[in-house]
Formats: C-alpha cells, structure tokens, sequence
C-alpha cells in the first residue's frame, strides 16, 4: 500500500455510505442540475419543499418540465423577490440546507465546492442574487414565452464566452 491515502483515511463502511447517498441524489431529477462540467447535488437535513424548489431557482426549470412546476417555481421567485414570501414557506429557515458541486478530474470525482448554510441564509442570499442582477423591460412582456427578468446561472455564463466550450470551468463553481 506505500502509504497511499494515509493523509485522509476511509472505512470501507463509510465510503459505501456516502456512495449511496450520492448515487440517489444524483438519481433524482428534482435533487440534481448539470452547471457546465459540474453536477450540483443538495439536500436538507429535514424534508422541506425548499429540497424541490429553491435549486430550479438557480438553474433554471428543464424544459421538459411539467408547466405546474414552472408556475410554482415563478410564483415563488415572484414572492421572494416583493419579500412576500412566508418565512416557512419553503421549510424552517434553521434546518441546514446542503450544495455540493461534482467535476469529473482525470477519471476521478472531486469537489468543485460544498456549501452549507441554514435555510434561510440561502434564501436571503437567493434573494439577493435575483435583486442585483434583476433587469428593468422597456418592452410588454405579454407574450406567451416571456424572458425571464431575473438571469438564471447558466444565461450569466453563456454571456462569458462565444460557445460553451470557452466558459472557464473556475468561472462556473465561482458563481
């Protein structure tokens, strides 16, 4: 063995632990979105709706989405943004809410970034991101596909770069 993974040592039990968890959260298409070349994982450590909701806030709604979703997740963003939104309508702001960011790396898995905070920082935080980049239309927003006014995270970086080939990886767990 030559001292081989002596620096952070694993038992077989909690390898298989943590494997376990993550193969579910990343089978899970509502615990789960693709941000360039990483996935982004989360989880709370009580069930609350925010576990469904708060990420697609993010990352935008898949297109193949159900229409309801997309009315859910708006309304939401529409309420957090007025500061209409109840302060437990996602889940007790003190539960801690978990983001994990995975990259592949010559063949191996490693962490792009992990985050934890409570419930509601992430929403306040949420709250902020939307308030600084929400933009002002000069135009009517009537039709039946309107643009959204608050960016999600893969339109900022699309901007980057002519392709998405040129979005600097470091750029993407940065945001």
């Amino acid at each position: 063995d030559n001292g081989r993974g002596a620096n952070s040592p694993s038992s077989e039990e909690a390898v298989s632990a943590y494997a376990t968890a993550l193969d579910w959260l990343l089978s899970q298409k509502d615990r789960h979105f693709r941000l360039l070349d990483s996935s982004v994982v989360y989880w709370t450590e009580e069930p609350t709706p925010s576990e469904t909701k708060l990420p697609w806030m993010i990352a935008g709604v898949p297109q193949s989405e159900d229409v309801q979703t997309k009315q859910e997740i708006k309304f939401i963003l529409e309420k957090l943004l007025l500061g209409t939104l109840g302060g437990t309508e996602l889940g007790d702001p003190k539960i801690q809410f978990h983001i994990l960011a995975l990259s592949l790396n010559q063949g191996r898995i490693s962490t792009r970034f992990y985050y934890t905070g409570s419930l509601g920082e992430i929403i306040q935080n949420v709250k902020k991101h939307f308030e600084q980049l929400r933009t002002v239309r000069t135009w009517d927003d009537s039709s039946s596909h309107p643009e959204s006014t608050t960016p999600i995270a893969f339109q900022l970086l699309r901007q980057t770069s002519r392709d998405i080939d040129g979005i600097p990886p470091q750029l993407s767990g940065a945001l």
